[in-house]
């Protein structure tokens, strides 16, 4: 009940227990301006994302609440980012050598994990109103949660284990294997696969109770055996590998660096090393 006696429900703990758990004063908490800078930046498959990044004050903050409060919310196993020691290659290892592998994307997915949402979260774990509104003021931005805030990540797999939840029983019942790597969700199954499009329109309805939709122009990445199956952009038909023109270009690089022909500093050069590095240290 949102209202007693004509009075908004004001129980849990309260502020004064929130800038205790933080180490700063009441004063300090409440003093704390939220002021985000937005810009753009391009996605590795297209596309253009957008960024709120934090100033360095309400940065801090952020990233206060994420050591001393978020790291005590449990996520899902199933989601596989933002979690120390995992990485894309967790999100698609239980996908090798299925007959039928199907990803699907959520559209705007930070955005679109709102702030009613948080606000229930903190609700549950027993924070009164007072508290809950400050935490979201401090961590939310225009109604979700800001892509460029440290906080955002953990924060977005703990309010969506109820999700995860869900997928993962309805997939089980029909034998599939489920993961989420963020924004990404995928599964697959062994054997008869004649039924996969209704597990996806089962993956739709059940991301649309939590205020999350797919992406219109590419809703649905179905793959058989005999085609290249790809889970967040790493082919899983046997083992882990990266896609085939991606190999060819680490070896590129590779052999161009091993002869001095291209700096070792480039960034570009170096996020694409890192990401077949990462692929590559694991048993195949």
């Amino acid at each position: 009940m949102g209202f007693l006696f004509g009075k908004r429900e004001d129980t849990g703990m309260g502020i004064d227990a929130l800038a205790s758990l933080l180490g700063i004063s009441i004063d300090a908490l409440q003093r704390v301006s939220v002021q985000y800078q937005s810009y753009s930046i391009a996605k590795r498959n297209g596309g253009m994302r957008t960024i709120a990044a934090p100033h360095k004050e309400l940065k801090h903050i952020q990233r206060l609440i994420l050591r001393k409060l978020l790291y005590k919310l449990p996520a899902h196993p199933a989601a596989k980012a933002f979690k120390k020691g995992l990485s894309v290659y967790d999100a698609a290892s239980p996908h090798i050598g299925q007959d039928c592998v199907a990803q699907v994307d959520m559209k705007d997915f930070f955005t679109h994990t709102s702030e009613q949402r948080i606000e229930a979260l903190f609700k549950k774990t027993g924070w009164n109103y007072q508290a809950r509104r400050r935490l979201c003021e401090l961590l939310c931005w225009q109604g979700g949660l800001p892509q460029g805030a440290p906080s955002s990540p953990h924060l977005s797999n703990a309010v969506n284990y109820e999700l995860d939840v869900r997928i993962e029983a309805a997939m089980k019942q029909s034998g599939a294997a489920y993961t989420r790597y963020a924004d990404d969700i995928s599964i697959s199954l062994r054997g008869n696969n004649t039924h996969i499009n209704s597990l996806l329109n089962m993956v739709r309805r059940i991301i649309t109770d939590y205020g999350y939709h797919l992406h219109m122009n590419k809703k649905r990445h179905v793959r058989r055996r005999h085609q290249r199956q790809i889970v967040c952009g790493l082919v899983v038909n046997e083992g882990v590998r990266l896609p085939r023109e991606e190999r060819r270009r680490v070896r590129a690089i590779r052999h161009q660096q091993a002869i001095g022909r291209i700096s070792t500093n480039n960034p570009q050069t170096q996020g694409l090393l890192s990401w077949a590095h990462m692929i590559e240290k694991h048993p195949r």
